[in-house]
């Protein structure tokens, strides 16, 4: 039963492989980095040069009509805010240093999960368990939202 599972999990990774690219799985430049990201307002693929500053970073935007509704949405919509600390980790701006269920404990490297392309770290099994258990949406929502700013660390970008 065990083999079936794994066969059964093989074979989804690498059926969507390339939608779910993690931050550490990404090789290469920062545009190749961006062929994965998604707008976190549109939801759709971004363009480069229509950026705007977050959290001492940069968030990429599908057009440039985005980055001059971000700050208010950002504000008013704890989605979006999830969805841009999201691309933070999968553009390599920011890293995970504590556990993504509660934002306290040490990371645990045999307790992981791939939270929409990310590879999310927990202290413990029980933790583990915790998100298993919830939808996408609802893990977006809690390790990128709500427990981001204590489970992340953003690395400051050079202002050039």
């Amino acid at each position: 039963m065990k083999f079936n599972s794994l066969v059964a999990a093989l074979a989804i990774v690498w059926l969507f492989a390339p939608s779910f690219v993690g931050a550490e799985e990404v090789k290469g430049d920062i545009n190749e980095i961006l062929k994965t990201v998604k707008c976190p307002l549109s939801g759709r693929s971004v363009d480069p040069t229509k950026t705007a500053a977050y959290k001492d970073s940069k968030v990429y935007f599908c057009c440039g009509n985005c980055p001059k509704g971000f700050p208010a949405a950002v504000k008013s919509k704890p989605e979006v805010a999830a969805k841009a600390n999201h691309q933070l980790v999968i553009t390599k701006q920011a890293t995970q240093v504590k556990c993504g269920n509660n934002g306290r404990g040490p990371i645990n490297k045999e307790t992981k999960t791939n939270i929409a392309g990310v590879q999310v770290n927990t202290c413990c099994k029980n933790c583990l368990g915790k998100l298993a258990k919830m939808e996408v949406p609802e893990q977006i929502a809690l390790v990128f939202g709500k427990n981001f700013d204590n489970a992340f660390a953003v690395t400051a970008q050079k202002k050039k």
